[in-house]
C-alpha cells in the first residue's frame, strides 16, 4: 500500500519479470512481421521469444522484406534464417495464417490501477501479477525491502492508521 496519491488517481504498475505478449498472424507464406510501433517498440536490444526460439533483433541479419505472392514465398531461406529490415523482424516457418504468440522479453507487462478515495494505492499480489519486483509510475520497488506495517484504513475519504 502506498499513500500519497490523489483520490481515484490512475497509476501504471509494470512487472519487469513478466514479458509483454502479443498475437501476430502469419501471412499466406507462413511469415510473421514484428513491426516497431508505439505500443510495441523495437530497438537493437529487443529480444523476442516464440515458443522455445529466441531472437535478438540486433543479431538478425539485415535483408529486404520477403515477398509473398499467392502463398508462394520467393525467399525460401527465410524459413531457416529470420531477418530484419530496419526495426522490423521477419520470421518464417509457420503455417499460413497461423496465430503466433510473441513475447517481448525486455518489454514488461503493465496494468493500470486506481488509488482509493483516500489516495491509497493497493497492489495485491496474484498468480498472474506477482509483486516480487514492480515499477510504480517509473520507480522500481523491491517488495522484500519495504517496511512491514499494519495497513491503514480508509473511511469516508480519510486515512486511519492502526495504533
Amino acid at each position: 500500500m502506498w499513500p500519497g496519491w490523489q483520490p481515484e488517481e490512475k497509476v501504471t504498475v509494470a512487472y519487469p519479470q513478466l514479458p509483454k505478449v502479443r498475437s501476430v498472424l502469419a501471412n499466406g507464406c507462413g511469415v510473421i512481421r514484428l513491426s516497431h510501433s508505439t505500443a510495441w517498440p523495437a530497438s537493437p536490444q529487443t529480444v523476442f521469444q516464440i515458443g522455445e526460439r529466441t531472437f535478438a533483433l540486433n543479431i538478425l541479419p539485415p535483408g529486404p522484406p520477403p515477398k509473398c505472392e499467392k502463398g508462394m514465398n520467393a525467399t525460401v531461406e527465410l524459413f531457416r534464417n529470420p531477418r530484419r529490415y530496419n526495426m522490423d523482424a521477419y520470421i518464417g516457418g509457420f503455417a499460413p495464417q497461423a496465430k503466433v504468440e510473441v513475447a517481448y522479453m525486455n518489454l514488461p507487462q503493465t496494468r493500470s490501477l486506481s488509488a482509493n478515495a483516500c489516495g491509497l494505492l493497493v497492489i495485491r499480489s496474484t498468480t498472474t501479477f506477482p509483486n516480487n519486483s514492480i515499477i510504480v509510475n517509473g520507480t522500481p520497488i523491491n517488495r522484500p525491502s519495504l517496511a512491514q506495517r499494519p495497513a491503514p484504513i480508509c473511511q469516508q475519504g480519510k486515512l486511519f492508521y492502526p495504533g
